[in-house]
């Protein structure tokens, strides 16, 4: 749904709500979308009361209900549930990205550092173009190792994908935790624009009240970007 991509939530549920499935796939449908909105609203409680009645409801697209379960299971804590439903979706779907990422998520937070490291770099030599793989291995890379050793894997996967909104958001947050502000502005302002041109506005707007926040006076907006500053971006919320 375009507007759950955009991040225009509100707008969405009330969209959503004003339907009339006509089936029980369809009804799931609407349920399983819900529950992707509360998810990205940071309510995991909701959010899983959505996908566990999308499964009850309907087995179209059963993967997908059992994968935002996992991920709003794992919001909670619940991991050993999270595993679970994360490891059915794989059990049909071998190749599922983001059941592979919610398993290294977890092992991650149970303190299995070989397990996610294995998980994190099979995942980046098989799909070497995915952004979210590349941005998560950043994140784990900043914590067990280095900011610095992160942010140089992460510029290697932005000479090659110079138009990946989250890699080039991630390395500007990356500098910034180095000191190197001027660098974390930069691509902060360049993530900015290709999330609002991707129609992203949440993003957009919340790096627009960043940058207000730690360059009121805009003297950290390298030249290139002096005849093209950050207005460009929505303004903060």
């Amino acid at each position: 749904m375009a507007l759950i991509d955009a991040e225009q939530y509100q707008t969405a549920i009330a969209v959503l709500r004003a339907m009339d499935p006509q089936s029980d796939a369809e009804a799931a449908e609407v349920d399983r979308a819900l529950g992707r909105i509360y998810l990205g609203l940071g309510k995991a409680g909701k959010a899983a009361e959505f996908f566990e009645h999308a499964l009850t409801t309907s087995l179209d697209s059963e993967a997908e209900a059992y994968l935002g379960l996992a991920e709003a299971k794992m919001a909670l804590g619940q991991l050993a549930q999270a595993r679970r439903h994360a490891e059915t979706v794989l059990k049909t779907d071998p190749d599922q990205l983001h059941a592979h990422l919610v398993l290294a998520r977890i092992d991650q937070r149970l303190g299995r550092e070989a397990e996610a490291t294995r998980r994190l770099e099979t995942l980046a030599r098989q799909r070497a173009d995915s952004e979210e793989v590349a941005v998560m291995l950043a994140r784990y890379t900043a914590r067990v190792k280095s900011a610095a050793t992160a942010a140089e894997r992460l510029g290697l996967f932005l000479r090659q994908h110079p138009d990946s909104a989250e890699a080039s958001d991630m390395l500007g947050q990356l500098y910034w935790e180095m000191g190197r502000k001027a660098d974390a502005v930069k691509y902060r302002i360049k993530a900015g624009r290709l999330f609002l041109e991707r129609g992203r506005d949440g993003r957009a707007a919340a790096i627009a009240q960043w940058l207000q926040n730690v360059d009121p006076e805009g003297r950290l907006i390298p030249r290139s970007e002096a005849d093209a500053p950050p207005a460009s971006l929505p303004p903060p919320p």
